[in-house]
């Protein structure tokens, strides 16, 4: 299954509610020490959001603190829900935008 979803990153300005809400602990820390927290919650929103609809459930149906982006050594985004890499991430923004594609592995 594959989920899709887009952002306008200005929506996510000054959120530190959501943003306790949404992240993990982990993400949390790191959205703090982010020089961009804006675009650093708009893209994790987005990819929770892309998550819930590769694996068609509602938006509540998964404690979105329990999704999990990470990125590699290279910069590279991946997903982890239960401590399982089992999603492909694709992420792009521009301009005013941000958007996210997650595909279950095969």
């Amino acid at each position: 299954m594959i989920g899709i979803d887009m952002a306008k990153i200005a929506r996510f300005e000054n959120k530190d509610n959501l943003a306790k809400k949404i992240l993990s602990s982990e993400e949390y820390d790191e959205y703090l020490k982010s020089l961009n927290k804006t675009l650093y919650l708009a893209t994790s929103f987005c990819v929770k959001e892309a998550f819930l609809k590769a694996n068609q459930v509602g938006l509540f149906a998964i404690p979105m603190q329990k999704i999990i982006l990470k990125r590699d050594e290279n910069g590279c985004p991946h997903v982890y829900y239960l401590s399982k890499e089992d999603f492909i991430v694709s992420l792009s923004h521009e301009g005013e935008y941000v958007i996210s594609i997650v595909m279950k592995k095969e």
